[in-house]
């Protein structure tokens, strides 16, 4: 990792900011799912990076209104995630947590932010294919 990145991720893991949530939104059953402006090829969950002096519910909460406009309830966590930065691989390093929660809404209109090129509800038995496995391995519950 380079040194600048890894002074970042140390500054925020010092000021309990490392880490973040993904959030399994979902409507009727169907999920949430957004394709980013910064991996324009991927469809991922919306959510993001904590940012000083939120909870992790809070990011989810806030996060996922910022990418999509809309109002959730958290339901519970589904799964959480350990994250551990290294300057030289097998170094200590800092570590933050993801939490990937549940959450329903009960309007499915979506206002897509600055940050996501394009956001739609998709079957759970159908996702695209550009998807990341844990999201896959989620889905195939339903």
């Amino acid at each position: 990792m380079p040194r600048a990145v890894y002074t970042d991720c140390l500054q925020a893991s010092e000021a309990g900011a490392l880490g973040g949530a993904r959030v399994f939104v979902w409507h009727d059953g169907a999920v949430l799912l957004v394709r980013y402006r910064d991996e324009p090829d991927v469809w991922d969950l919306p959510g993001g990076p904590t940012e000083r002096g939120e909870s992790l519910s809070e990011t989810a909460t806030l996060r996922v209104y910022e990418d999509v406009g809309v109002d959730m309830t958290l339901r519970g966590i589904y799964r959480a995630v350990e994250q551990t930065f290294a300057l030289v691989e097998g170094g200590d390093g800092v570590s933050g947590y993801w939490v990937f929660f549940e959450a329903d809404v009960a309007e499915p209109a979506l206002s897509p932010g600055d940050e996501v090129l394009e956001a739609r509800w998709f079957d759970a038995s159908d996702p695209p294919d550009e998807v990341g496995p844990d999201v896959l391995e989620r889905l195939a519950e339903e």
